[in-house]
């Protein structure tokens, strides 16, 4: 690969090895009552997988601290703030995913540095393919949290997230396929009239 991979590319990379296993597998979806997943997951047994790709240490060390916006309430007349709760404090309650994988280049953190909660994969671009492959290597497999399956209401919202996600990306290239038509139609017209 001749650049460095994009959270894109990864997720593509993870979809490709992972698609038998699991009846939606979607990027950059946010399940009700969770925070966004860069790949969120729904395995054929009913169980919810989070893939958080970290492409740089500080990114890594920044998701430890990734919390909730700080919420308000008035308590006998006076505002009083209620700080927001992390990421990390809500793995294993049981709306959070069942299995939690962090994804990273090789050798950007080590086994040390991975919670107990979760599991790590590395990738590694290949050199013998196009951009479209890579070799992605489970570090440690990630432990089960919990064993509450999600609910069937977010597994539909997720199939109809993408329903309109496709229909927004299929407007969007259609757009840019019409802009090229129009430029290439007034190219002709400004040669014609020379």
């Amino acid at each position: 690969m001749s650049r460095k991979p994009t959270e894109r590319d990864i997720q593509r990379f993870i979809y490709g090895r992972n698609h038998p296993r699991y009846i939606v597998l979607m990027p950059n979806y946010t399940p009700c009552g969770w925070w966004e997943c860069d790949l969120f997951g729904v395995t054929k047994a009913g169980y919810f997988h989070e893939f958080e790709i970290k492409l740089t240490v500080a990114d890594f060390r920044k998701d430890a601290r990734k919390k909730a916006q700080d919420s308000w309430k008035w308590v006998d007349g006076v505002k009083q703030t209620i700080p927001g709760i992390t990421k990390h404090s809500q793995i294993g309650q049981a709306i959070g995913p069942a299995r939690f994988w962090y994804v990273t280049p090789v050798d950007l953190i080590g086994l040390e540095d991975v919670p107990e909660w979760a599991g790590w994969q590395t990738f590694k671009p290949s050199s013998l393919h196009s951009d479209r492959y890579a070799h992605v290597r489970t570090m440690k497999p990630a432990p089960q949290i919990h064993k509450t399956k999600i609910a069937d209401s977010i597994i539909r919202h997720s199939m109809s997230v993408c329903y309109y996600r496709y229909w927004h990306e299929r407007n969007a290239h259609d757009d840019t396929r019409h802009d090229y038509r129009l430029r290439e139609t007034y190219k002709q017209m400004a040669e014609a009239a020379r």
